[in-house]
């Protein structure tokens, strides 16, 4: 059996950079994805009452007092149903994620024989990655997902880094109406290694919203499209900027079924099973490249100095170029991945994914702690690109990355953040009444008729 997240991998991956994998093998994968039967709802309850009920001695109906038989969805390590806790537990609207029996041993010996067949062609030159180092990756994750206790933290943890805001003092504050996106927070009372308790999300995977867009009146390359667009990259792109520069730890199985658009039109984020943690000085090398793509705004593509950075910075990342690489392969690859408004990369190699001239096809070996990251930002890019916005990671992590260079004190005078409390003040301000703003302007825009609506959207647009 070949699990779902495996295939959840594959065509997040195909989502993004779509030469990774064969599309019939894709397009196979995810038909059997969508297609999962899912456990009984008498296995769902016993399972739970397995995990949850026997240790203190309550019943089903002392826990929940509603619990839809029809899960939301089954995958080949889970399924989820919707349920209400009773009152003991504050009639809280939930998600309840069930692992299925046994699931471990089988998905685990189906990435050991896929690392097996990879290895047998790892040095294949018509092989357009190594899928030796994707699949160790992915075994590495998925050792975690079957721990939903673990994934509980991990989903806390990365709620409490993104709603921590830096006061002018120093102080730090946390504040969830100041969140880039919606995610789910667990009951901690039911969480076991077996079952996971959390909010309930209400909306629509990424994976539907093209249909449901269609229903509202809205067409593919409108202006409102454009607008949602815009609103969702830019969600995506702070979260993960961040996640990823902030405190090195964030969601790694961002396909298109974990992404939500919730009722209320904002960004939602669900599924933590799969996370990565960086090291600090990942991270720092991380944000001296943004850094370093964000300072060469502006300089030609035969720009020696920043060539010269950008490359020995990728090299720090633990990418291993081919031997016959042109001098510029690492600057191009840094621009590739984290800079999509560079239209001509250096060393005459081009930005399409498929193009033979892609700098991709100048790397050996990709680090395991960076394909995730990649694997992040291309989802943004590609994102960025089909909804035809110009879009620069590097641009606008910057000041994430300054920060954080900033407080790790990490580096010279050239990338310290000039941070003073005034413009500290100043930026959180700004952002509470965008935020005011944007929910007032939400709501008028959804109670008018399409054609007004596409209007308003174009002027903002513009």
């Amino acid at each position: 059996m070949i699990g779902c997240s495996l295939t959840q991998f594959i065509y997040s991956f195909e989502t993004t950079k779509g030469d990774l994998f064969p599309k019939q093998y894709v397009d196979a994968l995810n038909q059997f994805a969508d297609n999962l039967d899912p456990m009984p709802v008498s296995m769902s309850k016993a399972i739970i009452a397995q995990e949850l009920l026997l240790k203190d001695g309550e019943t089903f109906e002392d826990v929940f007092s509603e619990f839809d038989e029809e899960p939301l969805g089954a995958a080949s390590i889970a399924q989820v149903h919707r349920a209400v806790l009773s009152e003991k537990y504050g009639f809280r609207e939930v998600a309840v994620k069930i692992q299925r029996p046994s699931i471990e041993s089988k998905l685990m010996g189906d990435i050991a024989n896929l690392k097996t067949i990879a290895k047998l062609f790892r040095h294949v030159d018509a092989s357009p990655v190594d899928y030796y180092t994707i699949f160790s990756e992915l075994e590495n994750q998925l050792q975690d997902e079957f721990d939903f206790s673990k994934e509980a933290k991990a989903m806390d943890q990365i709620y409490n880094s993104l709603a921590i805001t830096m006061s002018a003092d120093g102080s730090k504050t946390t504040t969830a109406a100041e969140l880039p996106i919606v995610m789910p927070r667990s009951v901690p009372e039911l969480v076991t290694k077996r079952v996971l308790v959390m909010d309930f999300i209400k909306g629509t995977p990424l994976s539907r919203m093209q249909k449901k867009m269609e229903e509202s009146g809205i067409k593919p390359g409108s202006m409102e499209s454009k607008l949602f667009g815009r609103k969702f990259v830019e969600s995506l792109t702070e979260v993960f900027g961040r996640t990823i520069l902030g405190t090195g730890l964030f969601h790694a199985d961002p396909h298109p079924g974990n992404i939500m658009i919730t009722d209320d039109g904002d960004i939602g984020l669900i599924d933590f099973g799969q996370v990565k943690q960086l090291t600090p000085s990942y991270r720092d090398t991380i944000a001296k490249i943004i850094i370093a793509l964000d300072e060469r705004k502006g300089a030609g593509e035969d720009d020696f100095e920043s060539n010269e950075l950008l490359g020995k910075l990728i090299l720090d990342l633990g990418v291993e170029l081919h031997k016959d690489a042109k001098h510029e392969a690492g600057a191009a690859i840094a621009m590739w991945l984290f800079d999509g408004s560079v239209e001509n990369l250096p060393g005459g190699y081009d930005v399409g994914k498929l193009s033979p001239d892609s700098p991709v096809k100048e790397i050996k070996e990709f680090p395991q702690d960076l394909v995730l990251v990649a694997r992040s930002v291309v989802m943004i890019k590609a994102f960025s690109n089909r909804f035809q916005i110009r879009w620069s990671l590097a641009e606008k992590w910057a000041p994430i990355a300054r920060k954080m260079i900033h407080d790790s004190a990490s580096t010279d005078g050239r990338y310290l953040l000039h941070d003073y409390p005034f413009a500290g003040r100043v930026r959180n301000l700004k952002k509470r009444i965008k935020k005011r703003s944007a929910n007032f302007a939400k709501t008028l825009l959804v109670r008018m008729p399409p054609r007004i609506r596409s209007l308003i959207a174009s002027a903002l647009i513009q």
